[in-house]
């Protein structure tokens, strides 16, 4: 029995991939400076729970909502997406405590266009740049 060619690859085989997406959701608080809010910054509370790589289809979500009030459709959205291998690069995997426990957070101050603002002492968070909307890493495997 023949069926349909795949619009993409012009397959007659199709093959069922799997992701698994780790998603987070965090909302910026207000920063503080000589009595004034900064307006164009935020701190976030980063968290991943997978902190490992756990398998090549398994990715991290993370969704940065940079907003002044609860009317979420003004609100400023930063997506940050990389695979789960991705975390060694910007925090230390080799903790003893890192794979169970999902108390360990990371702040991250970030402004309005999505740059991350701090300046880690062992790791960089330049790697966030290319994380940031990074929606095609989705379609890798």
């Amino acid at each position: 029995m023949d069926t349909n060619l795949c619009e993409f690859c012009q397959s007659q085989k199709l093959d069922i991939i799997t992701k698994y997406l780790q998603v987070k959701t965090s909302e910026g608080k207000a920063i503080e400076k000589g009595g004034e809010v900064l307006q164009n910054e935020r701190n976030f509370s980063f968290h991943p729970k997978i902190r490992y790589d756990m398998d090549k289809n398994v990715f991290y979500v993370w969704i940065a909502v940079f907003t002044d009030n609860e009317n979420l459709e003004s609100a400023k959205i930063h997506y940050y997406i990389f695979h789960s291998s991705d975390v060694a690069r910007f925090d230390d995997i080799t903790l003893p405590t890192y794979q169970v426990t999902d108390n360990q957070k990371t702040t991250l101050r970030i402004n309005l266009a999505g740059e991350i603002l701090n300046r880690g002492k062992k790791y960089s968070y330049e790697c966030f740049k290319e994380f940031h909307n990074n929606f095609s890493v989705l379609e890798s495997l």
